[in-house]
Formats: structure tokens, C-alpha cells, sequence
């Protein structure tokens, strides 16, 4: 049976590694911050952790949890730059960390690794059009393609134990179809291929 242990939640919410805790993010417009909050995971009083006006979102506990790692946008870069970042805070509450330098178009998950050495991205690096898979060392933020290529990748998930991953591959199939705009009838002239 559904029961509601926080509202006004803006991300998926993450357990802790004993399952007790759910991080999670709240975003308010006036005034502009993004909060992260910590609650019991049978409800109860949530706990404020960490507070900005940065975008700083999607909060992950560690395996070990210690860190909470959360997405960043750098307000620096200009419209169509790649502005997103990975950092984190320690999990009762600190400075927000940038884990190393590399830039992302988009940053659609992250996953932890299972023994914390890293995460697993799915997003688009700065200067690629494509969504791939990453490993992300922490804490120096070594990036590393995991998927080579030309298809799109889109979100992630771990089993337990650490040894596999899930995702959703997206290919793009065209052709080339003629309108005949006096019947307004649609015709296909080249065969649809991954081209």
C-alpha cells in the first residue's frame, strides 16, 4: 500500500546502504535554491543537509555512505555549452566538491560503482552529440567510455553484486519519404536503414 514519507520532492530519491535513509532533492523558485534533504525511509522529520542557488540536483548515496554525489550546472557557461558537472557533499552535510573537470552536454544518470571507486554516467561529454555510457573515477573524475558506439544510450542501472549493467539503447532507422501534396499522400522511396 502506497504511503507518502516526503512531498514536494524534485528527484528520484536514493537509499542509503543500510536502507534506513532516502536522499533526495527539493527545488524552490522563490527564492531560487536547491536543497538536498535526508529522511527515514518509513517517514518522519526530514533533514536538511545542504542548501544552494547553484542546481545542484540528483543526489546518489555512496556504497560506503559517506558522500553524496549530485549533478551540477556551471551558471559560467554560456546557452548550448556543455554546463554540467559532477560533485559531491559528505552525507551529513559540508562543502560541495567538484569531482574532476570534465563537462557534460547532458548528464541523464549516474550510478555508483559498487566498491565506490567511480560511477557510471549516461550522458553526453562536451563537444560529442552522442549519449554514451562513462565510468567516472571518484574522487579524481577520470572519464572513460564504456559504450563506443555510434547509438544512444539513456540511463543505467547496476545489479547488486556489481557485475552488470542495464540500459536502454536507442538506434535511429530513416528513409526518404515523398509527400505528393496535391493527394497529400505519402510515399516511401529508399528503404529504411541505420544510415
Amino acid at each position: 500500500e502506497p504511503k507518502q514519507i516526503a512531498f514536494d520532492v524534485d528527484s528520484g530519491g536514493s537509499f542509503s546502504p543500510d536502507g534506513k535513509q532516502i536522499v533526495f532533492h527539493r527545488h524552490t523558485i522563490t527564492p531560487p535554491k536547491d536543497e538536498i534533504f535526508v529522511i527515514n525511509a518509513d517517514g518522519g522529520q526530514e533533514k536538511l543537509i545542504y542548501s544552494n542557488t547553484e542546481n545542484q540536483i540528483h543526489p546518489q548515496f555512496s556504497p560506503d555512505g559517506k558522500v553524496i554525489v549530485l549533478s551540477s550546472f556551471d551558471k559560467s557557461k554560456g546557452q548550448g555549452e556543455a554546463a554540467m558537472r559532477l560533485g559531491w557533499i559528505p552525507s551529513n552535510g559540508g562543502n560541495f566538491t567538484l569531482i574532476g573537470n570534465e563537462h557534460f552536454l547532458m548528464l541523464n544518470d549516474y550510478r555508483w560503482l559498487k566498491d565506490g571507486s567511480g560511477l557510471v554516467v549516461s550522458g553526453v561529454l562536451a563537444k560529442d552529440t552522442t549519449n554514451r555510457l562513462f565510468t567516472v573515477s571518484f574522487p579524481d573524475g577520470t572519464v572513460e567510455r564504456l559504450t563506443k558506439d555510434a547509438n544512444d544510450y539513456y540511463g543505467n542501472s547496476i545489479t547488486a553484486d556489481g557485475k552488470t549493467i542495464a540500459t536502454i539503447q536507442a538506434t535511429t532507422n530513416s528513409g526518404i519519404w515523398e509527400f505528393d501534396m496535391s493527394t497529400k499522400t505519402t510515399r516511401q522511396i529508399s528503404p529504411t536503414n541505420e544510415e
